[in-house]
């Protein structure tokens, strides 16, 4: 019982979006892995909106996912930035970019994004 107690054992599930999954969840799960090796760590890859009901429901106890992020229980915390990248043909004129900079370009200009 000691050792749980002292928080070096148990289970702790992570709900966590494809790209936090991929990028920034392995390393931070070998860290704690080294520290506490008998944690047993399961993570669960889903949208942000089913993510966050599964953690208000108490089926996972932590959430990673991108913002805005809210509910009637969580506390938020954002911990890690990440850079939007604009790509155009060669020769295209772009416009800087700079925090709170807006797309533009008329009806030729392709733009992605991430599905919500």
């Amino acid at each position: 019982m000691m050792p749980h107690r002292d928080g070096l054992s148990g289970r702790i599930r992570i709900g966590s979006g494809g790209t936090a999954s991929i990028h920034l969840l392995p390393k931070a799960i070998a860290v704690v892995k080294r520290r506490m090796p008998d944690l047993d760590i399961t993570v669960r890859i889903g949208n942000t909106q089913d993510i966050l009901r599964d953690r208000e429901s108490n089926l996972l106890d932590l959430a990673v996912v991108t913002l805005p992020a809210s509910g009637r229980a969580f506390e938020v915390e954002s911990f890690y930035r990440d850079e939007l990248l604009a790509v155009a043909p060669k020769g295209k004129r772009t416009a800087r970019w700079r925090p709170g900079c807006r797309i533009s370009g008329g009806a030729d200009a392709a733009f992605l994004r991430r599905r919500q």
